[in-house]
């Protein structure tokens, strides 16, 4: 009878999980064939939109070389085996990639990420990111921000209750931080979080 409420509990959990996603974000397509990437430069590309380089004919990658000051790098394959790679910016600035095996060739390409319009970096939003959610111990908190750093977080249970306060100070740039949450009873928790401007921003985790 109790396994049977616990699995019950565990799935009414599940299904109140909440999906953050962005309705208005911009995929924006390369094409990787013929020893080149068509278009070879995007001007005006806004934080939150995605970079999704798919594969037409050859054997290429897409790697980052210039980038932006905290953004994170990276180096795929696009072939016929992986034929497509997503990349989300996260920092203002000009990102240049190339393809390895064609670099004496001069298969370079770039993007450049811009601030939405009338907003400075100091108005910009810091990306939090929160995994594994649903959570049994350990919660990943990844802060990724230009100027903006996080100095305090508080937990809170659906009633508005102050469960916690926790010593929580990141930098700017990428930062990852675990907290432990094993203490705390299943059910869904508010984070809020603050930042250095004293903005607030929430998210949800569900503790299993």
């Amino acid at each position: 009878m109790k396994t049977n409420l616990f699995l019950t509990i565990v799935l009414g959990l599940l299904v109140l999980i909440t999906i953050n996603t962005d309705t208005f974000a911009t995929k924006h397509r390369i094409a990787v064939s013929n020893f080149q990437f068509t278009p070879k430069s995007l001007p005006n590309i806004k934080l939150g939109d995605t970079i999704r380089w798919y594969w037409s004919t050859g054997t290429h990658t897409t790697t980052s070389d210039t980038i932006p000051a905290g953004a994170a790098s990276w180096d795929k394959p696009i072939d016929i085996s992986d034929t497509i790679f997503e990349y989300v910016p996260t920092m203002l600035g000009t990102y240049k990639y190339h393809c390895t095996p064609h670099l004496s060739m001069g298969m370079i390409a770039s993007f450049t990420v811009i601030s939405p319009a009338g907003l400075s970096n100091k108005d910009l939003k810091p990306v939090l990111s929160i995994y594994p959610n649903p959570v049994f111990f350990n919660l990943t908190i990844r802060v990724e921000s230009e100027d903006s750093y996080i100095r305090d977080l508080r937990i809170f249970d659906l009633a508005g209750k102050l469960i916690r306060e926790i010593t929580f100070v990141t930098s700017p740039g990428v930062e990852d931080k675990t907290i432990n949450l094993s203490d705390l009873p299943p059910g869904i928790f508010m984070l809020e979080f603050i930042d250095n401007h004293n903005k607030q921003y929430s998210r949800k985790v569900t503790k299993l």
